[in-house]
């Protein structure tokens, strides 16, 4: 399994068999242009993880690929015309070698005075490999076996003592820092240094030092 983060919460996974795209928002460019992709996952109905500017072209460059998202993207989207299976926690859908399966059901609380949304995370698991976790914006969710965790690192929903919490308690072997463009490069660092710290597991800074094979 081959991981590529694509900027804020946006990641790649990639096998031989199947290649699944994640939240591709509207605070990243990296992932335009993207082919080849099997699946397309949104995981909630917010622009920095999905960008309906480039929905379209990025639909259209991968005609064969699967657009599912949580059941308040489906909706929005359906409206719009767009074609979208709803992730259901506790389903499981198989794309080649991997397995992807939602887990989780809403936004974490930004505000009392703010509706809370839906947002679905996703577990992708390689057949006899590594388990991937990226719960989107929330931490209500904690799946058992995680080997690598995206970890949101800055949000107007979290603080640092939240994340490592959520961090500790799903316990990986390794983290993937994202939802990290809210931040300045300075504040990038100090929010790094501080994950670093205070969460059990190898830090895997994916925009610094590139893809890597998990």
């Amino acid at each position: 399994m081959d991981l590529h983060h694509l900027g804020h919460s946006c990641l790649l996974v990639g096998t031989e068999r199947a290649r699944i795209l994640v939240d591709p928002g509207n605070l990243s460019t990296d992932w335009h242009g993207a082919e080849d992709l099997d699946v397309i996952v949104v995981t909630h109905f917010h622009p920095d993880h999905i960008d309906l500017k480039h929905l379209e072209p990025l639909l259209e460059a991968n005609p064969g690929a699967r657009l599912l998202a949580d059941r308040g993207t489906v909706e929005e989207l359906g409206q719009r015309g767009f074609e979208v299976t709803v992730l259901r926690p506790g389903a499981q859908h198989t794309f080649g070698d991997l397995e992807l399966g939602p887990v989780g059901g809403d936004h974490a609380v930004i505000h009392p005075g703010i509706p809370r949304i839906p947002n679905v995370g996703v577990v992708i698991a390689e057949e006899g490999g590594p388990r991937l976790f990226h719960p989107g914006d929330s931490h209500d969710a904690v799946p058992g076996g995680i080997d690598v965790l995206a970890l949101p690192l800055s949000a107007p929903w979290t603080s640092m003592a939240a994340t490592a919490n959520f961090g500790r308690g799903i316990g990986p072997e390794r983290f993937v820092p994202i939802h990290d463009r809210l931040l300045s490069e300075a504040g990038r660092a100090i929010h790094l240094r501080l994950a670093d710290q205070l969460i059990r597991g190898q830090l895997l800074d994916l925009s610094e030092n590139g893809p890597t094979r998990l």
